[in-house]
């Protein structure tokens, strides 16, 4: 493991007594300072576990952990506060009274002296943009203001690492933009490295730069952003009214949408043979960028 590595999980298999299959099989992953990694999959796809493991929460089967060049499950109480968990549905904060009331709480559970406590509010209120509801109570805030406040109660003790179960779910188009925002802000000027779960595939392949999918408590594929951007180059994404044989032009359809339109994948190459038949068929035709819920459909499928 390098002095750059945050993480470094080799081979990790975890198998419950009462599971005939693995929860994960074989999985690996390396996490740098600064980067966002994203990881993806269905409900049940082992990404619970996989944080579990990392955080020494439970103890792989087989297979290597280290984070900060440590194993987890013998972290001391200095390691630990490297750590900022956030778990969607399960809040830190005491809903009947003021945030800043949860934030004090935080400041005694990590024992942040009062000086760096002053300068870490006053510096991650501004980039969590918190500073105007510090005061208010819990309970009268809105969905996007909680999930900051989530994250400024984590923030206050300056972990390195952010592991964030689900953060953007239920919030706005403009509720998620600016929380992703603030994470690539945390993650290139703070050096703050982030892992997160989510089933927001546009969300993702915008925030990460890395990205891994899980499927049946395996790694599928793992693509950083130049190989995600150099693979989707190579397609373009067809919207018709008219059904093509996939096998026959071996294109991919993705979607159809209530109104009888298709949506297909094809390698660029394939366009001018394709084209060429819809017009034929006087059939609509529309070419638009394809994006990373294009890739995984035939993973989901």
């Amino acid at each position: 493991m390098s002095l750059e590595q945050i993480i470094y999980a080799e081979s990790l298999s975890k198998k419950y007594k009462m599971r005939e299959d693995y929860a994960v099989e074989d999985f690996s992953l390396k996490l740098n300072c600064g980067e966002i990694l994203g990881l993806l999959g269905p409900n049940g796809a082992g990404k619970s576990t996989i944080i579990k493991m990392l955080l020494g929460i439970i103890k792989p089967t087989s297979g290597e952990v280290k984070v900060f060049n440590k194993n987890p499950l013998k972290f001391s109480y200095q390691d630990k506060k490297k750590l900022g968990v956030f778990l969607g549905g399960k809040s830190n904060l005491i809903y009947h009274l003021p945030v800043i009331e949860t934030i004090k709480l935080f400041k005694t559970m990590y024992k942040i002296p009062n000086d760096i406590y002053q300068d870490n509010i006053k510096k991650f209120s501004n980039i969590l943009g918190c500073k105007d509801f510090l005061n208010n109570k819990t309970a009268t805030l809105s969905l996007g203001q909680k999930i900051r406040a989530e994250l400024l109660c984590i923030l206050i003790y300056e972990p390195s690492l952010l592991i964030l179960d689900e953060p953007s779910l239920g919030l706005d188009i403009e509720g998620k933009r600016t929380l992703r925002n603030i994470l690539q802000n945390l993650a290139l000027n703070k050096n703050i490295s982030i892992i997160i779960t989510t089933h927001d595939i546009l969300d993702m392949q915008k925030l990460c730069s890395k990205i891994i999918l899980i499927a049946n408590g395996k790694k599928l594929f793992e693509m950083n952003r130049l190989q995600l951007d150099a693979y989707l180059d190579k397609y373009t994404s067809l919207t018709t009214n008219v059904e093509l044989d996939c096998k026959l032009f071996d294109i991919k359809k993705t979607d159809e949408t209530l109104t009888g339109d298709r949506r297909y994948l094809l390698k660029r190459n394939q366009a001018d043979s394709v084209s060429k038949t819809l017009a034929e068929l006087n059939a609509n035709i529309k070419y638009e960028e394809p994006n990373l819920e294009d890739l995984l459909y035939e993973y989901y499928k």
